[in-house]
């Protein structure tokens, strides 16, 4: 793994531990891991409109 790699929380594990996984463009998770909160950056996804 690297920083700055996008993941998906798929499960609260503990206060401020999350279960993140990561996929590829195909959808296949090349890994699990289990993150603390201070690892973690939000992301928000947002669509825009064309002018």
């Amino acid at each position: 793994m690297h920083c700055g790699n996008v993941g998906t929380i798929v499960e609260i594990l503990a206060p401020n531990v999350y279960e993140v996984e990561f996929s590829d463009d195909e959808g296949q998770t090349y890994a699990i891991q289990a993150l603390s909160a201070i690892q973690l950056m939000v992301l928000h996804y947002h669509i825009l409109k064309a002018a």
